[in-house]
């Protein structure tokens, strides 16, 4: 059985889930992480070159290579900001394979007099360690199992690369090559262990489970019950005011009984029609919402759900910041029996200030929600598809 974004129970999510997946909130500024790793980088390099008897062709090879390792964690950045979408596997070689085309730049020094090794010594060769911040500004988008795979590749490339730069050290190979691969295997190291403590901590929450804990089905039944109550208020209000009036009569007349047949008529319609509608319709009462649901699918998504679709609506509409809002939900129903749900959203923002207000709610949908896309601009869209909740 294939594990969903949001499940936490199994002890695949200590290998698959990364952090920001697992408690995106907790993450929320992660993505100014890579953005540090990317000053660094050229910090750490620029004591090592400037320091080194080199001709101007060395230092466009290492310049261009420091360059190609800070951009590796500007586009870490780009790729964990919230509407991106998941930061995938594929996202994560990316920068990786930028960080190695840097470090083989760097290592055989193709435009100059020599390999790196005619620069400087093997302790002083800066690309490893320039390669380990590339991999630390990863670990929080990454899971246990593609930090390995990232470690196993980053540490046979930098060994393939400085048996390359330092034929002639004074080291032995063998002590040459671990030289170069200590930053990245104390960066992989720390990753996974940070990666690892961060699932096996929260997937021990998830799964744990004490008599305190209120039910998902009770959260629903409760939502019902308010609503229930708003209605009846509603209808009690209008039937006392008409039986007022009455006790404020002498009497009883024609026009009386017609008016009380007529109120219950439209009480007995208002009713019934009230009872068709799911809690989606209810939140949407009288506010800027358009709800495309025939088959009255809201009522299958699950609680956390409902809760994170319902703060994304309440975000919108109550924002003193959004003039002009309108939203419009449709629902319909999958082949695999899930139900497809598709949000539109006008907010009338510039695009910073829609990030910062919805980027919360849309890192709390892919926690509970499967196959998340988002599609920025104007007019936001945003498609997923919500579990089937038996009513």
């Amino acid at each position: 059985m294939n594990d969903t974004p949001h499940d936490l129970s199994t002890p695949s999510a200590l290998w698959h889930r990364a952090p920001y997946e697992i408690d995106p909130l907790t993450w929320l500024a992660g993505n100014r992480l890579p953005l540090a790793f990317a000053v660094f980088i050229p910090l750490a390099a620029s004591l090592t070159i400037s320091t080194t008897a080199h001709t101007v062709p060395d230092v466009a090879v290492q310049l261009t290579a420091v360059a190609l390792m800070a951009a590796a964690c500007i586009l870490v950045h780009w790729f964990a900001l919230p509407l991106r979408g998941p930061f995938t596997r594929a996202r994560a070689l990316i920068p990786a394979g930028i960080a190695g085309i840097a470090t083989l730049l760097s290592a055989t020094n193709p435009v100059g007099e020599g390999g790196v090794g005619t620069l400087m010594d093997v302790e002083a060769w800066w690309a490893p360690l320039g390669f380990a911040f590339v991999l630390g500004a990863l670990v929080p988008y990454t899971s246990v199992s593609t930090s390995l795979l990232l470690g196993a590749g980053a540490s046979t490339l930098t060994a393939l690369c400085s048996v390359l730069a330092f034929p002639d050290s004074t080291w032995p190979m063998v002590t040459t090559i671990s030289i170069t691969l200590v930053p990245i295997v104390i960066a992989t190291a720390g990753a996974v262990a940070f990666q690892w403590q961060v699932a096996a901590r929260i997937t021990r929450w998830a799964s744990s489970s004490t008599p305190a804990v209120v039910s998902g089905r009770l959260l629903q039944e409760r939502a019902r019950l308010a609503a229930v109550r708003s209605e009846l208020q509603g209808v009690s209000a209008r039937v006392s005011e008409f039986l007022t009036g009455i006790a404020d009569q002498a009497h009883i007349t024609e026009a009386d009984r017609a008016r009380a047949a007529a109120l219950a008529s439209e009480i007995r319609t208002e009713l019934v029609e009230r009872s068709n509608e799911t809690w989606l319709h209810t939140v949407a009462r009288g506010r800027p919402v358009t709800i495309i649901d025939p088959d009255h699918l809201a009522d299958d998504m699950s609680p956390h759900q409902r809760s994170s679709v319902h703060a994304l609506i309440l975000s919108v509409l109550d924002s003193p910041e959004v003039q002009y809002p309108h939203v419009l939900i449709e629902l319909r129903r999958e082949r695999d029996d899930s139900t497809a749900v598709a949000i539109t959203i006008d907010a009338g923002l510039a695009e910073g200030r829609r990030i910062m207000l919805l980027a919360p709610h849309y890192l709390s949908l892919r926690t509970t929600a499967d196959d998340l896309h988002w599609k920025g601009g104007e007019t936001i869209r945003m498609r997923f598809r919500a579990s089937h909740e038996p009513r």
